[in-house]
């Protein structure tokens, strides 16, 4: 690799498990790395059937072709159909868990969330001040 052509670096403000000067081709989150595995994975699947498929579709039907070629070039497509669907199916699949990690945030691991209880003690001492100012506008008012 030449200077210009060398991959960027990650800053040392990045926080993640990377050290500073690590290239960023070097996913921060395996997770997420795993998740565009599967994504590029699936779509190349996608591709390569549909490519099949219209290769099998676009040959040119052979003059003395038997029966038993005709079935079989039949079983090729089916097999090709129900790959394209497959992975089709794989690409939603996919779609259908991000969206729940998007709505619902990744599965907790052992000791995370422990400062929940903080959080409702500083969400019971909100609600106590905003009561207290409303009776403080109430009491300013009528009085």
């Amino acid at each position: 690799m030449t200077p210009s052509s060398a991959p960027p670096k990650v800053p040392s403000s990045v926080s993640c498990n990377a050290a500073p000067g690590t290239p960023v081709k070097l996913v921060c989150n395996s997770g997420a790395n795993h998740l565009l595995d599967r994504e590029e994975r699936a779509i190349a699947e996608l591709l390569t059937r549909f490519k099949n498929l219209i290769s099998l579709v676009a040959e040119p039907a052979q003059d003395g072709a038997t029966l038993e070629v005709a079935a079989a070039q039949s079983f090729q497509m089916e097999v090709e159909t129900n790959a394209l669907v497959q992975a089709s199916e794989d690409l939603l699949r996919l779609t259908r868990e991000l969206k729940e990690m998007w709505l619902f945030g990744p599965l907790r691991e052992i000791g995370e969330g422990e400062g929940e209880g903080s959080m409702d003690e500083d969400s019971k001492k909100v609600g106590e001040m905003i009561n207290e100012l409303l009776k403080r506008g109430d009491e300013s008012r009528g009085g």
